[in-house]
């Protein structure tokens, strides 16, 4: 079973969609693991209010790969949506997922479990 560890960044709507997106990732049959570090995927879901934010999802995505070089990272949310070439340039990221496919990740990290 493909294990996850879903992070939240910014305003409350991100709040919610990664709450939704939690109960869709378990429903396809992940199991949540306490931190990243002990994850197979991490999903960051993110937010791009201000260019803190922005650079605050660059520090975290280069902190998981460092201390799990085999964790695989989903990047979605605004930050995603707004500068996906950027974000995939990014060590780690193998997903680049906008709000507008938001929908599909359960899927698409279903396949991990494989």
């Amino acid at each position: 079973m493909a294990t996850f560890h879903l992070l939240n960044f910014g305003c409350r709507a991100s709040q919610a969609d990664g709450a939704a997106l939690k109960r869709q990732l378990l429903e396809a049959g992940l199991e949540e693991v306490a931190s990243a570090a002990e994850s197979q995927v991490a999903v960051l879901n993110t937010c791009t209010v201000t260019a803190t934010a922005d650079a605050e999802v660059r520090q975290i995505v280069r902190r998981i790969h460092r201390v799990n070089p085999h964790c695989r990272i989903l990047v979605t949310g605004c930050y995603a949506q707004r500068a996906p070439q950027e974000v995939a340039q990014l060590p780690g990221v193998a997903w680049v997922v906008g709000n507008s496919h938001r929908h599909l990740i359960a899927k698409v990290l279903a396949r991990c479990k494989e």
